[in-house]
């Protein structure tokens, strides 16, 4: 049988990621105690993963406290020694505003994270929702009350179309991203449509993007159904798979990309949503794919040369839109240089040496 914190949360690749991890989770979801008692679980596995997680506690409470600073400096070696030496990908962490960047052939290095003074938490509450359209500029997120008590997180550059009536709920998703938390209705099923796919609730609660044609559906509470949309063209590839009815179960996402068959795959549900505290997580992602998510929250631009190797990846936690950041961990992690351009655009150039 699966234990319980494999069913909740699928494990990173090491007991320090796994341990930064869980400290994110207990923080977040304090109340639950399903989370806690596989927390528990987790800890009595393995003895490194009590040592692991005591360094990460320490390391969050030194971070949230600036008399304890120069604490972080002498963890470094300590860090650097207990990196796994077999892994070649650089892990970038951040602890309560700090970013700590660990590699196993690479140099350690502390950074400490702007907050992003562009993005803006607007909370609307609607007396009465018939059709509305709501909407997010690049950088900003907003939390909507919606008539019948459901709410809705819009990311960045993100846009809804709503429509209720006496006989049901539909969203459209225009493009971008949206969390929704439904108030249950058994006689108004909450349908949300995003372009060839459409997600049909009665009292759940999930996340959907929008990018062009690809579609990603993340149920993190209670039961939803992927389905085709009414109107949506039947794919012309006989040879793809297309899962036109699909029940997803809390933590899988299913994830529809032009011209490849439908997917469903278990997710880690705080990094998906850590875009509504403000964070973007990384995990073993590409970097030419990490700076294209980091592009999404600012109009200062990153460009991946084509000579910079395109082997590189990335684990890590930043701000949002904190552009500064990100760059100054890639630089420090990777022979890469950041050179301004113009009209705001940094081009990430491999370092002369």
């Amino acid at each position: 049988m699966m234990s319980a914190h494999k069913r909740f949360f699928p494990r990173p690749r090491d007991a320090r990621a796994e341990a930064l991890a869980w400290r994110e989770r207990l923080e977040r979801f304090s109340e639950d105690e399903d989370i806690r008692a596989a927390f528990d679980a987790w800890l009595e596995e393995d003895k490194k993963h009590g040592e692991a997680y005591a360094r990460v506690e320490r390391v969050w409470k030194a971070a949230a406290e600036p008399a304890l600073q120069p604490g972080i400096a002498a963890m470094r070696e300590e860090a650097l020694r207990a990196a796994p030496r077999r892994r070649m990908v650089p892990v970038l962490w951040s602890v309560a505003g700090a970013a700590v960047i660990i590699g196993a052939v690479t140099p350690f290095a502390l950074r400490l994270m702007s907050d992003n003074p562009a993005t803006s938490i607007a909370a609307t509450l609607e007396a009465t929702t018939k059709d509305r359209i709501f909407q997010t500029a690049v950088g900003e997120r907003s939390l909507t009350t919606l008539a019948d008590g459901s709410s809705v997180t819009l990311n960045t550059n993100s846009r809804i179309g709503v429509h209720y009536s006496h006989t049901g709920r539909r969203i459209t998703l225009d493009y971008g991203q949206a969390y929704f938390e439904i108030a249950r209705d058994p006689d108004r099923p909450f349908i949300v449509t995003a372009g060839r796919r459409q997600v049909i609730a009665l009292g759940t609660a999930f996340e959907i993007r929008l990018d062009a044609d690809d579609v990603k559906v993340t149920l993190i509470e209670g039961s939803a159904a992927v389905t085709m949309a009414k109107d949506a063209p039947v794919h012309p590839s006989s040879d793809l798979e297309d899962r036109r009815n699909v029940r997803l179960e809390p933590g899988q996402q299913f994830v529809a990309v032009a011209n490849t068959a439908p997917t469903v795959q278990d997710v880690d549900a705080t990094d998906v949503l850590s875009w509504r505290d403000g964070r973007v997580t990384f995990r073993d992602e590409p970097l030419i794919r990490a700076v294209a998510e980091m592009n999404r929250y600012t109009s200062e631009k990153l460009i991946l040369s084509p000579a910079a190797p395109q082997h590189y990846r990335i684990t890590g936690v930043f701000r949002t839109g904190s552009t500064a950041s990100f760059v100054a961990a890639i630089e420090s992690a990777y022979p890469i240089t950041a050179q301004p351009g113009a009209d705001g655009v940094v081009l990430l150039a491999p370092r002369e040496e």
